[in-house]
């Protein structure tokens, strides 16, 4: 083998050494501008669920007080008495007879009164409505304003309503009629698309769910004319005709009587034996009661007429009928 020229060993190695330095260019140009890609794992995101419903809280009416004979009824159940410290919810009810009165509390600056000969419905008790149904009667409500909540008082139809958010009013419900009177603040009387506004010292009324009447002032007193007695009759004391504000409930010898939308009324009242008088009652919107008696018409008199019997040959013989 022949010994390479020193010329090309010169070369070679010249060669070499281009070949390294090259090659050490490459690796440290890779260091230097290579990224190596580390996978991250993505941080979890926290669970965030919506905030739990709030439930609204159970309301309940609660009885400060009784007098007379006051009932409560539930959904199930038959009536019974109501006691101080009963409490009333959704759809329970309560009755008052004649002599009955009911205070009814829901919180500070809310009292409902049950007057008597009325009856009532708790239709729905939430913290921003409360809503009542005032089937027959009287109720006095004396309502704090609070700005979350509003109390509702609507007839037994539904279609007439009281709505207020703080007053001091009274509402009678009397056949077709619903009178309401304002003491102090206001409430909106409203039926058949329509509402009156009714301030304090004002009252208004609505009639077969007709629109509102105008407000007017409160009467300074109860209203009743009582028409001239009928044509006496055997089998009547007498008929009772009369005129009272319309939204005035009005009772013969203890009965409810109709009144019309012109605040007019007529009834016959049967003889009863040893009767002499029919009284009539009336109450107002604001509670105020009136009564007067109306005498018995004296009985009807009774004809008598005589039968005549011809006989031939004797004198003309008188009897009484029947004989």
């Amino acid at each position: 083998m022949k010994a390479l020229r020193p010329g090309v060993v010169v070369l070679l190695g010249a060669i070499a050494i281009v070949l390294v330095i090259s090659a050490a260019g490459v690796f440290a140009f890779d260091r230097l501008f290579t990224t190596t890609t580390v996978p991250v794992t993505a941080p979890q995101a926290a669970s965030v669920g919506l905030p739990p419903a709030v439930e609204e809280p159970t309301l309940h009416f609660r009885v400060l007080s009784t007098r007379g004979v006051a009932e409560k009824h539930r959904t199930s159940g038959a009536w019974a008495p109501l006691a101080v410290g009963d409490e009333l919810g959704a759809d329970d009810e309560v009755r008052t007879e004649a002599t009955g009165q009911v205070e009814l509390s829901l919180g500070v600056g809310s009292v409902i009164t049950v007057a008597a000969s009325t009856e009532l419905r708790v239709a729905e008790l939430r913290p921003a409505l409360h809503q009542l149904q005032l089937k027959r009667g009287r109720l006095a409500a004396t309502y704090d304003p609070d700005g979350k909540r509003v109390l509702q008082i609507e007839d037994d139809s539904g279609k007439t309503v009281v709505v207020t958010r703080g007053a001091a009013f009274s509402v009678l419900a009397s056949g077709q009629a619903l009178a309401v009177v304002t003491q102090t603040g206001s409430v909106s009387l409203q039926a058949a698309g329509a509402a009156t506004e009714v301030g304090p010292g004002q009252q208004a009324h609505t009639y077969g769910g007709s629109a509102p009447s105008p407000v007017t002032p409160i009467r300074a007193e109860v209203l009743l004319k009582i028409a001239r007695a009928g044509r006496p009759a055997s089998t009547l004391c007498t008929e009772v005709k009369g005129t009272v504000e319309v939204g005035t409930e009005v009772q013969v010898d203890g009965q409810a009587v109709g009144v019309d939308g012109a605040g007019r009324f007529s009834v016959k009242v049967p003889r009863r034996e040893g009767q002499v008088s029919a009284r009539v009652a009336v109450r107002d919107v604001s509670g105020r009661p009136r009564e007067t008696l109306v005498p018995c018409a004296a009985p009807a008199a009774v004809e008598s007429h005589l039968e005549v019997e011809l006989r031939w040959g004797s004198p003309a013989a008188a009897t009484a009928p029947g004989r």
